[in-house]
């Protein structure tokens, strides 16, 4: 089952309800609610669930076209660490170098199983 297609955006229709997120062609996809909303909050005039919201749509959007956003994530922090870990390179950086590489494949060959 694949979910709705990107993009997604937070209320764009004049009078959306608080909370509602669509796709580009108008269809309701998600809703974005909470259940700490006081009655001050409401009669403030303000969303209260627009951050909860703008950000189901943020990170829906970000993953475009990514089938498995849960594995890229976990790929891009290893990545990342791997990156830190030669990020200032100096002489005792360069005897580690051919372990850098090993360790690369083997997240590489792990990868394509």
């Amino acid at each position: 089952m694949k979910h709705t297609p990107e993009p997604w955006v937070y209320r764009p229709n004049e009078f959306d309800d608080w909370g509602f997120v669509r796709d580009e062609i108008g269809n309701l996809c998600a809703v974005a609610r909470c259940t700490h909303i006081t009655p001050e909050e409401v009669v403030s005039g303000k969303d209260p669930y627009k951050a909860n919201g703008e950000r189901i749509v943020a990170c829906v959007n970000a993953f475009a076209g990514i089938e498995d956003p849960v594995a890229f994530v976990a790929k891009a922090k290893k990545a990342i660490q791997l990156c830190k870990k030669f990020a200032i390179l100096n002489e005792a950086h360069y005897k580690d170098i051919a372990g850098f590489i090993l360790e690369a494949r083997t997240i590489s060959t792990e990868e394509q199983k």
